[in-house]
């Protein structure tokens, strides 16, 4: 079944304002990913997908693994200490004797 709406109409204006919108609050390549996802959900080619959004076809492959793998976690850059969609683990202190 395809997803993709023939029926909708898309304005450059507004997915321009937008984007930037979106980009203050999350960060340019965390909107990057989430467009590619949604891309990709909707039947885009993977290959369309990289190179309409500037990526390269490796590291969308790579993206889109992660997020199978890991949910929502897997958009994030796993080179940080933490994750800012998973809740900081509980550290549990050392029991005194």
């Amino acid at each position: 079944m395809l997803y993709c709406p023939l029926h909708l109409t898309f304005s450059k204006a507004h997915s321009e304002s937008r984007v930037e919108k979106a980009s203050q609050t999350l960060g340019h390549a965390m909107v990057r990913r989430i467009l590619a996802f949604a891309l990709f959900l909707m039947g885009a080619r993977r290959e369309d997908i990289a190179r309409h959004l500037s990526m390269p076809l490796g590291t969308l492959f790579s993206l889109l693994t992660r997020i199978g793998r890991h949910g929502l976690p897997g958009m994030e850059d796993r080179r940080r200490r933490y994750s800012g969609f998973l809740p900081p683990q509980a550290r549990e202190k050392p029991a005194i004797k």
